[in-house]
């Protein structure tokens, strides 16, 4: 593995680290919660393992770790499923799309992912709320997979249909260089696209 690739796993692992240290810190003291606190689900404010993200807390140190942290602060303020997510070129926020049942959700977050700057409403088209439900795969989960495989950063990602079939299509910059990635909602799989030039 090079040095890049390492240094850019290592961030995640470092933010996942630190979350089990807060949470840590947390639980020690007084031995719990009083008992006339409820106590909080490990389930009610975290996503699925397939859908984790960095903590809300987490400083982010590079673009593909403020973008999953984007992912989440727009799914949370949302209430919803995320489906795509563009970088933050135009205005300094990451635009990510959230589905919430019949509506989709356009969340501006700032560039660090941490802060909701604008929410926008629209309809959800009917094929996409159908690849979602059946999508094993979490937008999250793609990222995080061809950044793995790619050893770039996150671009932009977006739920894609190709010949009446559903994938996740994630562009990375490698070295600078947009890179197209194309990775299954059902199995995972990462695929580069190829250059049609």
């Amino acid at each position: 593995m090079s040095n890049r690739a390492a240094r850019r796993l290592a961030v995640p692992v470092a933010l996942a680290l630190a979350l089990g240290l807060t949470l840590t810190a947390c639980a020690d003291g007084d031995g719990g919660a009083p008992a006339d606190t409820p106590a909080t689900s490990a389930t009610e404010d975290t996503a699925t393992d397939d859908t984790t993200s960095p903590s809300a807390s987490a400083a982010p140190e590079h673009r593909t770790a403020a973008g999953l942290l984007a992912i989440a602060t727009a799914e949370k303020k949302a209430g919803g499923t995320a489906y795509a997510i563009d970088d933050p070129d135009r205005d300094n926020t990451w635009e990510v799309d959230v589905a919430t049942g019949t509506i989709s959700v356009e969340v501006e977050v700032s560039a660090d992912g941490t802060e909701v700057v604008r929410t926008q409403e629209d309809d959800l088209d009917a094929d996409d709320r159908r690849a979602l439900a059946d999508a094993t795969v979490s937008i999250t989960r793609a990222i995080e997979r061809t950044v793995a495989k790619s050893g770039g950063d996150l671009d932009d990602a977006e739920l894609d249909e190709d010949d009446g079939r559903y994938h996740w299509s994630v562009t990375v910059l490698v070295d600078g260089v947009e890179t197209d990635y194309r990775v299954g909602t059902q199995d995972g799989k990462v695929v580069q696209e190829r250059d049609d030039d």
